[in-house]
């Protein structure tokens, strides 16, 4: 009985033993299965996770790049303005000094008189027009007025010796002050400045 007994015991703890070693497996085998899913998912999510930091550096990246482009374009714009403007500035200017230099001229005369009936059309029905000249033109004054009472006997013009505030050309005005027409030379550049801008600029 006695040994009969120690074999059951034996053949039990056996079976016992046996038992926990099968189910031990199955619990690591089944843990091993969570971590490699828990594995796989895990590298599944940071793969997506890189790739979403992917786009977004690439996306800055390229915003970066067009912000770059875009001020470097204005940037070659402002440039450009700068220079065209800096260039009509320095046109209009030798322009203005082409026109003073034509006090030098021996037709000198002859280019007041044209301008001065250029602005006396601006005066018509006016019967009595007052002739001022720039400072240094206050010798030509009187023959002027002369020449363009000549031109139009209706009209009686007289001298102003009262320098016009300008550089150069021609300003009138009627007898009671009411109507004014000028022809100076500062006039004369503003208003050939847009074909002047035209053609300079044509050239760029």
């Amino acid at each position: 009985m006695t040994e009969a007994y120690g074999e059951k015991l034996n053949d039990l703890r056996s079976h016992i033993l046996d038992r926990a070693r099968m189910e031990g497996q199955v619990l690591l085998d089944g843990a091993a299965r969570e971590v490699a899913s828990w594995q796989k998912e895990e590298g599944t999510r940071l793969d997506w996770e890189i790739e979403i930091l992917l786009r977004e550096a690439r996306s800055r990246s390229e915003e970066l790049r067009r912000r770059q482009v875009a001020a470097s374009e204005r940037e070659k714009a402002r440039e450009r303005l700068r220079a065209q403007n800096k260039l009509l500035q320095q046109a209009a200017k030798l322009l203005q000094e082409a026109l003073g230099a034509l006090r030098t001229r021996p037709d000198y005369g002859d280019i007041l008189r044209g301008v001065a009936l250029e602005a006396l059309e601006e005066l018509r029905g006016v019967t009595a027009v007052r002739v001022r000249l720039a400072a240094p033109d206050g010798a030509l004054g009187d023959t002027l007025a002369r020449e363009l009472g000549a031109w139009d006997p209706t009209v009686t013009v007289t001298f102003d010796p009262a320098p016009a505030p300008m550089t150069g050309g021609v300003w009138l005005a009627s007898a009671d002050g009411r109507r004014q027409a000028t022809a100076d030379w500062s006039q004369k550049t503003q208003e050939l400045s847009e074909t002047l801008a035209d053609r300079l600029l044509a050239l760029l």
